[in-house]
């Protein structure tokens, strides 16, 4: 029963230790986006605009009858 007990918290131990080290790795990721690679992203976001261009519309011939 103890080494049952001993052998849980270990393997407890492990899945904690590996969730905080993935939720580390979004936290530098994240940080990096925002913080490092800021002046990349705003400049595709200044550029990423919409235009307006005028076509004109194909028409066609308008009998009257």
């Amino acid at each position: 029963m103890v080494e049952d007990r001993r052998k849980a918290t270990i393997r407890l131990n492990a899945l904690q230790f590996v969730i905080a080290a993935l939720f580390s790795l979004l936290a530098v990721s994240f940080w990096t986006l925002q913080v490092v690679q800021h002046a990349k992203y705003e400049e595709l976001a200044e550029n990423n605009h919409q235009r307006t261009l005028a076509l004109r519309a194909p028409r066609g011939l308008v009998f009257r009858s």
